[in-house]
């Protein structure tokens, strides 16, 4: 699936998203890690199946303690919180780190989704998760 028709996708498919289908092979899981999907949303209510972060500080230190095997972005989250985006520039940075421990924070971009109502925030996203994907694909061929 593109990320164009990923953005287009309905909310409704999107939250019906079965975990099994986000199982991928990670490059180092964490055995003791808890897989979870991640909704990070200010307002909106996590889908069922989904654990919710209300802002980036929280979506960050659930990333840190748990596998996240699918990530859903609002852009606006909140006045005293960076954006969903600000979250998205992160991962990318993990995505591209030479350290295997931040990379396998990042969920697999094809997985990566933004449900934010805010259309350019929502575009600047999915354009870290078309970065985050090159870098994927980059770390799979040196394998």
């Amino acid at each position: 699936m593109t990320l164009r028709s990923r953005a287009d996708a309905s909310l409704d498919s999107m939250m019906g998203l079965e975990v099994a289908e986000c199982e991928v092979t990670r490059h180092m899981p964490h055995p003791e890690r808890q897989e979870i999907r991640l909704w990070v949303d200010d307002e909106r209510p996590a889908p069922p199946g989904w654990r919710r972060a209300h802002d980036y500080f929280e979506a960050i230190e659930m990333m840190r303690h748990h596998t996240v095997l699918a990530l859903a972005l609002d852009h606006d989250l909140g006045l005293h919180s960076p954006t969903g985006y600000d979250l998205a520039c992160r991962l990318e940075a993990w995505a591209f780190s030479d350290r295997p421990d931040h990379r396998d924070r990042v969920p697999p971009a094809e997985f990566i989704y933004s449900q934010s109502a805010n259309y350019s925030g929502r575009q600047r996203i999915l354009a870290c998760v078309q970065r985050i994907e090159r870098a994927q694909r980059s770390i799979q061929h040196r394998h």
